[in-house]
């Protein structure tokens, strides 16, 4: 779970509410009667992309009035007309909105900010456009994603404070260490990974990092790249064993431990999958002593 900030228009500010609404709105050429309703309806995508920042801002998106149509002075705008914004005027690379889709891409680089392990291939609607039509283009709720987590999640809506799960844009919960793994004495080893929050944190945080957590099937995914590590390691670590058996292991496993935690000290990512794996390791003295080398 990576924080990013707020995505910014091309004058490096953010972007203001309407804004992107009103440049896929622009883009629509007929019918006029349609482009006479949905204009009319741009207060009500102001109104609701500022209390949408409220919300987040306040960790209470579960509070988001989920509405359906909007009824403008032109007529109604429906649910479906609003969720066509976003699949023919920001997805349709000949659109004018997808040079904002692909910024807000480019925003995350490669990692997605949801599991901070797999590439970015998408946007996914934090809050569902299904339920929640009016934000379809609102760019505070645009995440960039891996397909893996915009599969897991679906269209939820969290249905309580605790169900929310982060927010890559308001949410930052990187600021101390809470992943942590522990090593499964078996043949082959491997680790299991769980939040382990920090005696600081509130309630309603630890709720929700572990609803994320489970959410976006985090624990199977760091257990699954921590055996591929341990695949590409084992080699090593028989070598040093043999060498000079369980304190050479033992040193090499905090070295890289140490290294991540340095890293991720640089880069403001604390909880890290390798870190939390290479920690647990170096102090599992069953897993030092030969125990990596079990097939």
């Amino acid at each position: 779970m990576r924080h990013l900030p707020l995505p910014t228009n091309l004058a490096d500010q953010p972007y203001a509410a309407g804004e992107v609404a009103q440049i896929c709105i622009d883009a629509i050429e007929k019918p006029r009667t349609f482009i006479n309703r949905i204009t009319a309806i741009i207060p009500d995508i102001v109104a609701a992309e500022t209390q949408y920042d409220i919300f987040a801002r306040a960790a209470s998106l579960h509070n988001f009035p989920r509405v359906d149509d909007v009824d403008g002075p032109n007529g109604t705008v429906t649910a479906k007309e609003l969720k066509s914004l976003y699949t023919y005027r920001m997805l349709d690379e000949e659109q004018p909105g997808r040079a904002i889709y692909d910024r807000l891409i480019l925003s995350a680089g490669d990692t997605c900010p949801l599991c901070g392990v797999n590439s970015v291939f998408t946007l996914d609607h934090h809050l569902p456009k299904k339920e929640c039509p009016v934000l379809s283009v609102a760019p505070f709720n645009l995440i960039p994603a891996c397909r893996d987590c915009q599969s897991e999640k679906m269209e939820d809506f969290p249905a309580n404070a605790e169900d929310q799960t982060l927010h890559p844009y308001y949410d930052n919960v990187d600021g101390e260490i809470w992943l942590a793994a522990a090593v499964n004495q078996t043949q082959p080893a491997s680790f299991t990974f769980v939040v382990n929050p920090p005696a600081t944190w509130t309630p309603l945080t630890v709720a929700r990092v572990r609803n994320h957590f489970v959410s976006f099937g985090l624990p199977r995914l760091f257990a699954k790249n921590a055996a591929n590590e341990l695949t590409g390691i084992r080699l090593v670590l028989t070598n040093l064993f043999n060498a000079g058996g369980l304190n050479a292991v033992q040193a090499e496993l905090q070295s890289r431990a140490d290294g991540w935690r340095q890293s991720g000290i640089q880069a403001g990512r604390l909880n890290s999958w390798h870190l939390a794996m290479y920690q647990a390791a170096a102090a599992d003295n069953w897993f030092c002593n030969a125990g990596f080398a079990l097939i």
